[in-house]
C-alpha cells in the first residue's frame, strides 16, 4: 500500500511522452505568440486559424488523456484498498470447506462442525443473555462496594499480623479476572483479588525466567530467588531484623533453598488470613469458610442466603511493570515447587477497558464473551475440562483488534458469535492459539506492556493438543458441545 504515498516510477514511455508534451507547449507558445500579434493588427488568416485550431484540439485530447489516466490510477488503487480490507475481515472467516468424517458428528472437525451449524438469531441470543446470564448484574454490582471494603479490611488485618510475625510487606489488593472486567456475571460472583507481596527489609527477590528449552511446559514460567543484604547483619554474626528473636527468617517461612516456593507462600497465606479474620469477625454477621484451592478462596454466606466468593491470589510484583508472578496453575502444564507462572491480567483487563473508548457504545463484545463462556460452563463442570473462557477471551480480544471498530454493534452479536467460535474452531485445528499478551506486535502501544514481552515468540495456549491425542479429543468434543447448545437457543423456551 506504500505507493500511494510515492510518485509513480517513470518508464521509457513516460519520458518520451513528457518530451513531447514539452515541445508541444513550446510550439503552442509561439502560436500564441504570433497569434497574439496578428489578432491586434487584425491581420489572422483562415490557415493560421485552421492550424491553431488542430493544435489546440490536439492538447486538448492530450490532457484528457492524461486526465483519465490518472483518474484511472486513483480509482484501481481505492479499489484495491476496498478489496484488501474486506478479505481480511470476511475471507479469514469464511467456513472451510473440510471434509465430513464417515464415522458421524463426532469426528468432525471443528471447522465443519461450524459450517453445518445454524446460529440463533440475535434476538435469541439477547434473550438467553438477558434471562440466564445476566439476570444477578443488581447482586453483583452491589457485592462491588462490600468486597471492596471487606477484603480492605481483612488485608489491614493481614498487614498488621506480618509486621509482628515476619516483616513481610503486603501490598493492597488488585482485582481482576471476569467479575472485574463485567463479563463473568454469576448467581454466586467469585471475585479475583491479587495480593502483592515484598519481602523484608533487607532482602530483594530477584526474578529470572525458568529453563524451558529441555521441558517447554516450563515456558512462561519464573523462579523468585531471595538475596539479603549483609548490611543487616550485626557484630555477633546475628541478623539484625530477626535478632530479638520474634520473627520468622524468609528462608524458613517461604523458600526451599533460597526460591520461594509456591507450595509454602499457599500454606502461610490461608494461615495469615485466618489469622486476620479471628480478628475482624466481630464486625461481620456472615458465615465464612475457605475452599480448596491453588490460591486463597473464601466462601461468604451471607444472612440473606446470598453467596459470594473472593479469591485472593498471592502475588509477586515484577519491576517496573504490572506483571505478577502467581502460583495458580493452568493448562501450559503441571507446575509447582519452586515455579511461578506470569501473570498478565491487570495489561488484559487495561486492553477491555481501552478498547471501550473506539468501540460503539454499548457494543457487543463483552455481551458474546458472556454468552459463550456462559454456554461452556454448562457443558460439564471446569475441572474436567481443557477449554475454559481463558481461550474464549483469548479469541475475542485478538478478534478486537483484528475487525473494524463499527464490526462490534450492538445488532451484531449474530455474527460477532461467529467470528469468535470459528476464529477458535480454527485455532484448534491448526492445535495452536497465540497467547494476547506474550509476543503480540499488534498489542496497543497504550498498553505499557514490556519491550521484550511484545517481541518474544508467542506462546501457544494449545500446544498440550500437540503432545496428547487424548487432550485434543477431549477439546474438540468441548467445543462441540458449545456449538450444539448454541444451536438449542433457537429452540422455544430453551
Amino acid at each position: 500500500m506504500q505507493i500511494l504515498h510515492h510518485s509513480p516510477l517513470q518508464s521509457n514511455n513516460d519520458v518520451k511522452e513528457r518530451s513531447l508534451m514539452w515541445q508541444h507547449e513550446k510550439l503552442l507558445q509561439e502560436h500564441m505568440k504570433k497569434f497574439y500579434q496578428q489578432f491586434e493588427c487584425g491581420n489572422l488568416d483562415e490557415e493560421e486559424e485552421e492550424k491553431w485550431e488542430v493544435l489546440w484540439s490536439k492538447m486538448k485530447m492530450k490532457e484528457e488523456e492524461e486526465t483519465w489516466n490518472s483518474w484511472g490510477l486513483g480509482i484501481i488503487s481505492v479499489l484495491i484498498i476496498i478489496w484488501w480490507q474486506y478479505h481480511q475481515h470476511n475471507l479469514m472467516f469464511l467456513p472451510i470447506e473440510d471434509e465430513i468424517a464417515p464415522n458421524g458428528v463426532d469426528n468432525m472437525t471443528p471447522l465443519t462442525l461450524l459450517h453445518l451449524s445454524h446460529y440463533p438469531e440475535s434476538s435469541a441470543l439477547e434473550n438467553f443473555y438477558n434471562r440466564e446470564v445476566h439476570s444477578g448484574v443488581h447482586e453483583m454490582n452491589r457485592g462491588f462496594e462490600f468486597v471492596k471494603v471487606f477484603t480492605g479490611n481483612l488485608l489491614e488485618a493481614c498487614q498488621s499480623i506480618c509486621k509482628k510475625e515476619s516483616g513481610v510487606i503486603l501490598k493492597d489488593g488488585v482485582g481482576v479476572g471476569s467479575t472485574f472486567e463485567k463479563w463473568g456475571w454469576k448467581k454466586e460472583p467469585t471475585f479475583d483479588v491479587l495480593v502483592p507481596f515484598h519481602p523484608p527489609h533487607g532482602y530483594t527477590f530477584q526474578v529470572k525466567a525458568a529453563c524451558w528449552q529441555s521441558d517447554p511446559n516450563k515456558r512462561g514460567c519464573y523462579v523468585v530467588s531471595t538475596e539479603s543484604d549483609f548490611m543487616f547483619w550485626n557484630r555477633g554474626g546475628q541478623c539484625s531484623l530477626h535478632e530479638k528473636g520474634n520473627m520468622i527468617p524468609l528462608e524458613m517461612l517461604l523458600c526451599t533453598n533460597r526460591f520461594l516456593d509456591t507450595q509454602k507462600v499457599h500454606a502461610w497465606f490461608h494461615t495469615l488470613v485466618g489469622k486476620a479474620w479471628r480478628l475482624i469477625c466481630c464486625r461481620y454477621d456472615f458465615t465464612l469458610t475457605t475452599v480448596p484451592s491453588t490460591s486463597c478462596k473464601l466462601k461468604l454466606v451471607l444472612k440473606s442466603g446470598h453467596m459470594l466468593y473472593i479469591n485472593f491470589i498471592p502475588a509477586v510484583q515484577r519491576a517496573d511493570s504490572l506483571n505478577y508472578l502467581v502460583n495458580q496453575a493452568t493448562n501450559m502444564g503441571d507446575v509447582s515447587g519452586i515455579y511461578w507462572l506470569e501473570s498478565f491480567s491487570v495489561y488484559e483487563r487495561q486492553f477491555l477497558k481501552l478498547i471501550r473508548s473506539f468501540i460503539p457504545k454499548n457494543s457487543c463484545h463483552l455481551k458474546c464473551l458472556s454468552i459463550l463462556a456462559h454456554l461452556k460452563k454448562m457443558t460439564m463442570p471446569p475441572n474436567q475440562c481443557f477449554l475454559n473462557s481463558y481461550h474464549i477471551k483469548t479469541s475475542l480480544m485478538h478478534l478486537l483488534i483484528m475487525l473494524p471498530p463499527d464490526a462490534w454493534h450492538p445488532e451484531n452479536i449474530k455474527e460477532r458469535i461467529q467470528d469468535i467460535l470459528y476464529y477458535l474452531g480454527q485455532s484448534l485445528s491448526k492445535k495452536r492459539l497465540d497467547h494476547f499478551s506474550i509476543g503480540n506486535p499488534s498489542l496497543p502501544l497504550d498498553i505499557t506492556i514490556p519491550q521484550d514481552h511484545r517481541r518474544t515468540e508467542p506462546i501457544n495456549l494449545l500446544r498440550p493438543l500437540l503432545l496428547e491425542h487424548r487432550i485434543c479429543a477431549q477439546a474438540n468434543k468441548e467445543f462441540q458441545a458449545v456449538i450444539s447448545l448454541l444451536a438449542c437457543l433457537n429452540t422455544e423456551g430453551f
